[in-house]
C-alpha cells in the first residue's frame, strides 16, 4: 500500500513521469484494494504515501515532503520505489 501512496506522490511532484509509474501504481492499488476488500484510501499505508511518508518493513518511515531532501535525491528515490514495485509483478 504504502508504494501505490508513493508513487502517486512521486507523479504529482515531478519525481517520475507519469505514464510507467501510474501504470504500476494503479496495479498496486488494485492488487491492494483486492486483498483487503476495501479500496486503498481506507489503507493507513496508502494514505501515508500519498502524503510522502515513506514506510520501511522495520517500521522507521522517511517524509519526503519535509526531509530536506533535494530534487534529485527524491528523484533517485522515487525510481528506486518504482523499480522495487514493479518487480513485484
Amino acid at each position: 500500500g504504502n508504494a501505490a501512496g508513493i508513487l502517486g506522490y512521486c507523479v504529482q511532484n515531478d519525481y517520475l513521469g507519469g505514464g510507467d509509474a501510474i501504470s504500476v501504481k494503479d496495479q498496486l492499488i488494485s492488487k491492494l484494494a483486492g486483498s483487503s476488500g476495501q479500496p486503498a484510501e481506507s489503507n493507513p499505508d496508502y494514505v501515508n504515501g500519498t502524503n510522502g511518508i515513506l514506510s520501511s518493513s522495520s517500521g522507521q518511515t522517511i517524509d519526503l515532503s519535509t526531509a530536506g531532501l533535494k530534487a534529485t535525491a527524491a528523484r533517485k528515490l522515487c525510481g528506486k520505489i518504482l523499480d522495487q514495485a514493479k518487480s513485484m509483478f
